[in-house]
């Protein structure tokens, strides 16, 4: 990556009024456009960090400082005597399952499976609308978990459909077994670099109600999962229908940046009681 062509993305910043910025944020926008734009990919290294002193009016310690807040977001990563490379969230977060089922003894992870039941345009407000923004509809893509062929669930996967309206262009094959984050990076360049889950027992929505054969107004675990890209944007809004059952409900906390894992287990069956 030539030096020039950060310096001169700086400068423009700089004349930017409407981004009154402090120095070390202004070079995470630079490092960040060039990513969108693709003039950083995943895995390239970046300048060094006395390069990006000697061509950006600020000191080393802004840089250092703004290569530090990329690589807790997990967008860069840095390797000790190598240098800062752009992250391979490909495969960092490609095999990431947020929930998992797993036997009784805790010892073997259930086996899941998935059938896709819709894709279709949600113009209608909902928890999606508070994370994502408003937008003029939405693109809610709804497939039927299967787990272990004991139970299934049902989850729903939505995004702003001013940004991922050729979704509904696809085949349904083509979100049939694989995970949706790892589909909207591969195909718009949208990594997930975060997640936030939240988890309650809550009213199943009618439709939900319908498609597990369950009377109107059953409860079930509802797990929420938030996910944001790039400059910590909101990117997509998934939940999960889960009804009673008997099966732990593992839940997994990857962080990208620093590789920590944190696991709970949740009974489902004793949540919803």
């Amino acid at each position: 990556m030539n030096t020039n062509r950060i310096s001169l993305l700086f400068e423009e910043l700089e004349a930017d009024a409407k981004l009154p910025l402090p120095k070390y944020l202004r070079v995470c926008e630079v490092i960040l456009k060039l990513i969108e734009k693709h003039e950083l990919t995943s895995g390239q290294r970046l300048p060094t960090e006395s390069d990006l002193t000697a061509s950006l009016p600020v000191s080393l310690g802004t840089i250092q400082k703004a290569l530090s807040t990329l690589t807790d977001r997990g967008v860069l990563k840095r390797v000790q005597g190598s240098g800062t490379y752009v992250a391979k969230n490909d495969t960092e977060l490609g095999d990431l399952w947020h929930f998992r089922f797993i036997n009784g003894d805790g010892q073997k992870v259930l086996p899941v499976f998935t059938k896709v039941l819709a894709v279709d345009r949600v113009r209608d407000p909902g928890p999606w609308t508070t994370f994502l923004g408003k937008d003029g509809h939405y693109v809610r893509i709804t497939r039927k978990v299967d787990v272990n062929q004991e139970f299934s669930g049902i989850g729903q996967f939505f995004l702003r459909g001013s940004e991922f309206d050729s979704l509904m262009e696809y085949d349904l094959k083509e979100f049939e077994g694989v995970h949706l984050r790892d589909l909207i990076q591969q195909n718009f360049g949208r990594p997930t670099n975060r997640v936030v889950e939240r988890v309650a027992a809550e009213t199943f929505p009618d439709a939900v109600c319908r498609w597990l054969d369950m009377p109107f107004y059953s409860m079930g675990l509802v797990c929420q999962i938030l996910g944001y890209t790039y400059k910590d944007k909101p990117l997509s809004f998934q939940q999960l229908f889960v009804p009673p059952n008997v099966r732990p409900l593992e839940i997994r906390e990857q962080q990208p940046a620093a590789s920590i894992t944190k696991c709970n287990t949740l009974r489902s069956s004793i949540v919803l009681r």
